[in-house]
């Protein structure tokens, strides 16, 4: 299989969640400007990620407050850390970069 055959495979498999995970995005934004993200903001993910994975395993599948699975937060939350993250390498390869010229 191709690589772009692929990803039209996983955009297909996905598109519902995927839909769901952006409607859930665009009612609780992380942050309207994503380069004021910190490390305490990681730490903020990591905690709402146990929250949604204690009441899950706890057989609560729906969010009270927003009405939407635990598990659409989950992989959403995961999806903002691994941006964090990338961001966060990014900015140290930039450094690392300058201090060598």
């Amino acid at each position: 299989m191709m690589l772009e055959e692929s990803k039209i495979l996983f955009k297909q498999l996905f598109l519902d969640e995927l839909q769901e995970l952006e409607a859930l995005w665009n009612e609780q934004p992380p942050s309207k400007d994503p380069d004021r993200w910190t490390t305490s903001t990681l730490q903020t993910y990591f905690a709402k990620i146990k929250r949604h994975e204690a009441a899950l395993y706890s057989g609560q599948f729906y969010d009270r407050e927003s009405g939407k699975p635990h598990i659409y937060h989950i992989v959403l939350d995961w999806l903002v850390l691994s941006k964090l993250w990338r961001k966060r390498i990014d900015e140290r390869k930039k450094r690392r970069e300058t201090d060598t010229e």
